[in-house]
């Protein structure tokens, strides 16, 4: 519940199975248990064959991690299978008093597939993942820095309505992401290959961001938004606006803002 740890972490996750059949645990956390918890160096969690019945997370629960914008909390799902969601960020805990709560203070990235961010990877290896992706936390707390979700190559087995991904979201669940700089945004990248996600949105679900951007190289999509998903609250996008790019893939629905509620104070790119 409490407790600082100084150095760097790596969490290596190989084979075997962690957790429960039921896939609603928050089960895997890079970062520590409790709200005075805190980590001062890198974190990386690597998902690399393990199957995993709950949620991943790059931070902690309630507690803090990376004491300097200069680090970095990264989640590489390479091979393996994730019963759950995928945050990059931490958990925070539902009230206004606890928006410090989960907070990540370096800089994000969530890479599915691969590791090395060229234009034309080489894939480590393919990943199932029933559930969705976030880069930032969930129910409360944020990412302090930029935040990177990068989908390079998923398995086959489209399991989540006819795809291999329900949604991917730049931003936080039910989470608002408020960086320190207004400079600083959400960033979902879908490089060129055989992707198959259902939604993906730049920004967060019923939760606001900063600023986002949406580039889709290829893939097969029914939906993609600039914005966020206000389904259940409103998903707003303040001064840093949105930047959304296409360059390829089969989409059945395009949008450049939000879905269903949800203001853009920023510009739209």
């Amino acid at each position: 519940a409490s407790g600082t740890i100084g150095t760097d972490i790596v969490l290596g996750l190989n084979g075997g199975t962690i957790g429960s059949v039921d896939g609603t645990t928050n089960i895997v956390f890079g970062g520590g248990y409790g709200a005075g918890t805190s980590t001062n160096g890198n974190i990386t969690v690597n998902v690399n064959g393990s199957t995993i019945h709950g949620h991943v997370y790059g931070g902690s629960a309630l507690g803090s991690v990376n004491d300097a914008a200069a680090d970095a909390t990264t989640v590489n799902v390479l091979a393996g299978t994730v019963n759950g969601n995928i945050y990059g960020g931490g958990l925070g805990e539902a009230g206004a008093a606890n928006v410090a709560k989960g907070q990540v203070n370096g800089t994000v990235t969530v890479n599915i597939g691969a590791t090395d961010g060229a234009q034309t990877p080489t894939y480590s290896g393919t990943a199932t993942i029933n559930g969705s992706i976030y880069g930032c936390n969930n129910t409360n707390g944020s990412p302090k820095a930029n935040v990177f979700v990068n989908v390079y190559k998923t398995a086959h087995n489209e399991a989540a309505n006819g795809y291999a991904i329900d949604q991917v979201f730049g931003g936080g669940n039910q989470a608002d992401y408020s960086p320190t700089s207004n400079d600083s945004r959400t960033t979902v990248h879908v490089y060129t290959c055989d992707n198959t996600i259902r939604r993906v949105f730049a920004g967060g679900n019923a939760a606001a961001a900063i600023g986002v951007a949406n580039i889709i190289d290829g893939g097969r999509f029914e939906y993609v938004y600039g914005g966020g998903n206000g389904e259940v609250a409103p998903a707003n996008i303040g001064a840093g606006g949105t930047n959304l790019q296409v360059h390829g893939g089969n989409i059945t629905y395009l949008f450049g803002g939000s879905n269903h509620s949800g203001t853009i104070t920023g510009p739209m790119r």
